[in-house]
């Protein structure tokens, strides 16, 4: 079974010819189209400009509205975010198969209009700026995909919990795996993805996390197996404090009163058939559904 990539949208604005043109598409949308001609859109912009400017003379500068909805293939799920216009350049001779493309934005936020806890009601990312690289004529060896970026800061709030700030994000992620076209999805039970985690860094209060790591992910069912391996630093003495503050958990909290907190953490994460374990705890396959194990475990 193949699908195919299409870009549609509902209408073209004025154009500019100031200095240099500039084109305004109205209501771009990417989505997928199966063999029985069934689409399903994975993403749409509210508009998109695409100008020439001195400040990038070998480029095509982009202005992607802030006001975006995602729809991940393989899922049914759907995000809306929010927020300040993105501005991408690509290069000025743009090749389908194998280009970079730049892209920053001042600021770009998701609510969660569901009230569930355990899960983020507001992602807020700010300053955010890096690059993304696709390959789709490369070999399994190779990467398909590579970004790197950095945000200066990101804002989690959690119903119930208080506000989370991650500051100086910096990441950078591979994907290998072998595509036999640009243009057509292929499905094959022989493809496998790897996803090389090769540097995620940021800093928790105090605390400075970094995480590198690899994890496969055959295809079509995507459910990933591999291992993440974290180091946290400058853990604080008052980790405690601020754990005694969440109204849950009271066997948790009164186990971890009990054992020293060192100021440096090495931990390994491994992941097996789309579960997560932490020790041998097993979580949850995604990171926004609710922590059942550890609540059933720890909570009263």
């Amino acid at each position: 079974m193949q699908s195919r990539i299409s870009l549609q949208f509902q209408g073209k604005g004025q154009d500019h010819w100031s200095v240099f043109p500039s084109k305004t598409v109205i209501s771009p949308i990417i989505q997928t189209i199966d063999e029985q001609n069934h689409p399903k859109i994975i993403w749409q912009a509210r508009k998109v400009t695409l100008f020439y400017s001195l400040r990038h003379p070998l480029s095509i500068s982009i202005t992607v509205d802030g006001e975006q909805i995602f729809c991940p293939p393989f899922t049914n799920k759907c995000f809306q975010i929010h927020g300040y216009p993105w501005q991408l350049q690509i290069p000025l001779f743009f090749h389908i198969q194998e280009s970079t493309l730049f892209f920053s934005c001042p600021q770009s936020f998701y609510n969660n209009a569901k009230n569930v806890s355990f899960t983020p009601q507001l992602i807020e990312l700010k300053n955010i700026q890096g690059q993304f690289h696709w390959n789709l004529k490369a070999d399994y060896n190779k990467s398909l995909f590579f970004t790197q970026f950095d945000i200066q800061q990101t804002l989690i709030i959690f119903n119930s919990l208080t506000p989370q700030y991650l500051n100086n994000i910096e990441g950078q992620f591979a994907l290998t795996g072998k595509q036999h076209d640009a243009i057509n999805i292929v499905q094959s039970n022989q493809l496998l993805y790897k996803l090389l985690i090769q540097k995620l860094k940021f800093t928790w209060k105090e605390t400075i996390v970094t995480t590198m790591g690899k994890v496969s992910f055959p295809f079509p069912n995507l459910r990933p197996t591999g291992e993440l391996n974290t180091n946290l630093q400058n853990i604080p003495k008052t980790l405690y404090n601020e754990i005694s503050k969440i109204n849950c958990c009271f066997n948790l909290k009164r186990e971890l009163s009990q054992i020293p907190v060192p100021s440096q953490l090495y931990i390994s994460i491994p992941i097996r058939d789309g579960t997560i374990y932490l020790g041998t705890i097993p979580l949850e396959s995604s990171l926004f559904q609710n922590m059942d194990t550890i609540l059933k475990r720890y909570a009263k």
